[in-house]
């Protein structure tokens, strides 16, 4: 059954010169009251979404109720509209090609303008949760990352999720960049820790994770992965997936060993199979996991 409305969403608004007031069948109040404050120009706190309960409509989600047409502004009012004591009266609807009875894409969600930049506090918000710094340490290594996004939102991932002696530590690179990448970004992290949380060995979690992206992300969307399972003892797992390679520097010899493979992103190829390799580690090894956002930045001269 679809998670969808039964008719169409409506709303009305009453705009004033100083403030905005909407009564609308939406679960998005806050998001709904920061598309209306940007739209309008108007603060926060001057804006007031009442949730009406109707059982036939009240299944909005977390998307705000977005214009059909853009709501009246100062000096403005649609022929044939009253005006009501010096206020308008605005009705709201969702365009038929935007809300649909069935799951919009995540590219559908991305076009749309307001929602990319829908606020850059929650915007903050959504990147310090996906992608935390990483530090850890425990007897036998220790572990260090982060990501600077181009964007309020990115799509390179690190994460490192530790359970007793097994430690594995990755990045993923998702195409693109801004809502879209975010939330793609957000389904790889959740389908690898769900999947490390029953034990998968590497090559089985990208398999598992490249068979089901391709039914929750626009066709032209993947992610590159790279990454590495160490459980205490001499040998290192490792993994790659179109991604750079890991740079493996050995303190006995006192040289870097670049750690890749040719295989699929993941996301494109369904059927796609993965394999590891394995290599041994020692006192002093340091190890490099790194995304082309890294080789990729130029200076102020662009070099």
């Amino acid at each position: 059954m679809a998670h969808a409305t039964m008719e169409p969403m409506n709303c009305t608004a009453s705009l004033t010169d100083a403030r905005c007031e909407v009564w609308a069948p939406t679960q998005g109040q806050e998001m709904t009251q920061v598309v209306l404050s940007q739209a309008l120009s108007l603060p926060r706190d001057k804006v007031r979404v009442n949730r009406t309960y109707s059982a036939a409509a009240l299944d909005g989600g977390l998307w705000p109720i977005l214009p059909s047409r853009p709501p009246c502004v100062k000096g403005d009012r649609p022929s044939g509209q009253s005006r009501l004591d010096s206020r308008r009266v605005v009705d709201f609807a969702f365009q038929p090609s935007f809300y649909r009875s069935d799951t919009m894409t995540v590219e559908e969600m991305s076009s749309v303008e307001s929602l990319p930049q829908m606020s850059p506090v929650l915007a903050r918000a959504m990147q310090r949760t996906l992608v935390p710094p990483i530090t850890f340490e425990n007897a036998h290594l220790e572990a260090y990352g982060r990501t600077i996004p181009r964007d309020t939102v990115g799509g390179d991932l690190v994460d490192l999720v530790a359970s007793d002696r097994d430690v594995v530590a990755y990045v993923a690179d998702v195409s693109g960049h801004g809502a879209s990448a975010g939330m793609l970004m957000g389904m790889v992290k959740t389908a690898v820790r769900y999947g490390l949380m029953f034990g998968q060995h590497l090559p089985a979690l990208l398999e598992g994770i490249n068979g089901v992206l391709p039914a929750v992300k626009e066709p032209n969307m993947y992610a590159t992965f790279a990454g590495l399972r160490l459980d205490g003892a001499s040998e290192m797992e490792y993994i790659v997936a179109a991604n750079m390679p890991l740079l493996h520097y050995r303190q006995s010899r006192k040289d870097v060993v670049r750690l890749s493979m040719e295989q699929f992103p993941l996301g494109l190829f369904p059927a796609a199979n993965y394999s590891s390799g394995h290599v041994t580690c020692a006192t002093g090894d340091l190890v490099a996991i790194f995304t082309d956002g890294l080789v990729e930045t130029t200076d102020a001269c662009e070099e």
